[in-house]
């Protein structure tokens, strides 16, 4: 397996989307890499997704050394092998099944199984991974995390869902222990979307990475 995790927890903000159209995601993409991301989530949540991240591949391929894609909302084998095959370099899911987990083991790809509760991380850990995806994060708070990090000290944690795009925020999950943070609509907001001002996303991106680094 790759070194994503290390990636991950060195760039702490991970930027995650997903469009149905492929000149919206590369854009998206290179005003994300020109802002210094070095690792993007894309979202596997509408019919375009596969073609639209071939497509990405190959952007990242010609123009974008050293970006690391990865696929989120992975629901089952076949989607591990679709994109293990199409070049995601990890794959994210909401949940943790030992389906999908022997299904990546045996591709040899990292998986980030989504968890909240003590027994699905405890689950995840047994299955052999040491970083989860918690999710939906907003619901049990940063607090959460020092609570859980007593019972699982070796385990990763990558907060995902309601987080705010902002230096309060972040700094509170960052503080608490979190290991990483997803970063969707509130980072890339559908006015922006609408409007095409992919300069206003790099910005704010890049602000973001300061004050996390």
């Amino acid at each position: 397996m790759n070194n994503s995790i290390q990636a991950i927890q060195q760039q702490f903000i991970i930027p995650l989307f997903y469009h149905n159209d492929a000149a919206v995601c590369m854009a998206l993409t290179k005003a994300l890499y020109q802002a210094g991301i070095r690792v993007i989530e894309f979202t596997n949540r509408g019919p375009q997704a596969a073609v639209n991240f071939a497509q990405l591949i190959q952007l990242r391929n010609d123009e974008l050394p050293g970006l690391l894609l990865g696929v989120g909302t992975i629901q089952n084998e076949a989607e591990v092998i679709a994109y293990h095959g199409a070049g995601a370099d990890f794959l994210v899911s909401p949940f943790f099944t030992p389906a999908i987990s022997e299904a990546a083991k045996q591709h040899q790809i990292r998986w980030i199984p989504g968890c909240l509760t003590p027994t699905e991380i405890k689950a995840a850990q047994l299955a052999g991974w040491d970083c989860v995806k918690l999710f939906p994060a907003n619901i049990v708070g940063p607090s959460y995390i020092k609570s859980i990090q007593e019972l699982f000290p070796d385990m990763l944690y990558m907060a995902t869902g309601g987080i705010d795009a902002t230096a309060a925020d972040i700094s509170t999950w960052q503080k608490a222990g979190a290991s990483a943070i997803g970063l969707g609509s509130k980072l890339i907001t559908a006015d922006i979307l609408n409007s095409g001002n992919y300069a206003a996303i790099e910005q704010k991106t890049k602000e973001l990475l300061q004050l996390v680094q």
